[in-house]
């Protein structure tokens, strides 16, 4: 597993006021079910907040006739059943009431990810953030040394300091996102390459082999990441560049710089995963 390493603010301002924002008054509404993937509008005035929840900060008002892409949810919280967005023209991800939502005109089909339970990690092991597309340049692929429940309840357990954006398990369809994509999970052992990255924690262990449904469920959110964040979907040879501005692509955790010594691979702690037993050939020819 990843180690714990310094933490410090990520400042990027995409030129929201998260605090100015005025709560709109909703009298009614009824909640419909939508899918990942599926384009919605708000029907009123509708906040977008940073975490399910009518306590949770104000990221934007999103006015009737703005366009989002269903990314997570459904979650409830507050009497409200919440969906995560992520605002296309104005590139903010967000949490809003599915209530005062609706599909656009000409129905669905925003999108390809795949179906994720969702399960946030503990407050502490992550950071929060407001990263869009441009900010996010890097897949990073890590094995967990372990289960996929063990990397779940890791990421859960408060003490321990490292989330991972999603987990991924043997079983088909065994994926769960456990940092929202705008936050920044801490489990490369590099923080401008955590701040630049999407970091996914996938089910065994670095020199053992892995079956083909585990390749499948990594490609199918890996894929998808890389389509919605423009990443390439190619694999650099070597350690990455000191700089992740310099460089974008699917990588793994051996590939990313020690901060200390931009020569040396697998972050600050010189981490191996995903090792020998990932077939990065076939991997690769599945996104």
């Amino acid at each position: 597993m990843p180690h714990r390493f310094t933490r410090r603010t990520f400042g990027k301002a995409l030129g929201t006021t998260a605090t100015a924002l005025a709560v709109p008054t909703v009298l009614s509404g009824s909640a419909m079910a939508f899918s990942d993937g599926d384009r919605v509008t708000p029907t009123t005035a509708l906040n977008t907040r940073h975490r399910p929840g009518t306590e949770s900060e104000i990221l934007a008002t999103m006015s009737p006739g703005t366009v989002g892409e269903i990314m997570n949810g459904p979650t409830d919280e507050d009497g409200y059943t919440w969906w995560g967005v992520h605002w296309l023209d104005d590139d903010i991800w967000g949490w809003s009431a599915g209530q005062y939502l609706t599909l656009e005109d000409g129905g669905g089909g925003g999108g390809n990810k795949p179906p994720v339970n969702y399960d946030q990690a503990a407050s502490g092991n992550y950071g929060s953030a407001n990263r869009g597309t441009s900010d996010i340049r890097w897949a990073i692929i890590h094995t967990i040394e372990g289960s996929y429940e063990t990397g779940i309840n890791v990421f859960n357990d408060p003490s321990s300091g490292v989330s991972a954006h999603y987990v991924v398990g043997n079983s088909a369809g065994q994926i769960t996102q456990m940092v929202d994509d705008p936050d920044i999970a801490y489990t490369a052992g590099n923080y401008d390459y955590n701040a630049a990255g999407m970091n996914i924690e996938n089910e065994g262990y670095a020199a053992e082999g892995h079956p083909d449904s585990l390749y499948q469920n990594a490609a199918d959110i890996v894929g998808w990441i890389c389509e919605e964040y423009n990443i390439p979907k190619e694999r650099p040879s070597g350690v990455a560049p000191a700089d992740p501005n310099d460089g974008a692509g699917v990588i793994g955790h051996a590939q990313v710089p020690d901060p200390n010594d931009p020569s040396r691979g697998g972050g600050i702690n010189h981490h191996t995963d995903p090792g020998s037993g990932w077939d990065w050939e076939y991997f690769m020819s599945l996104l």
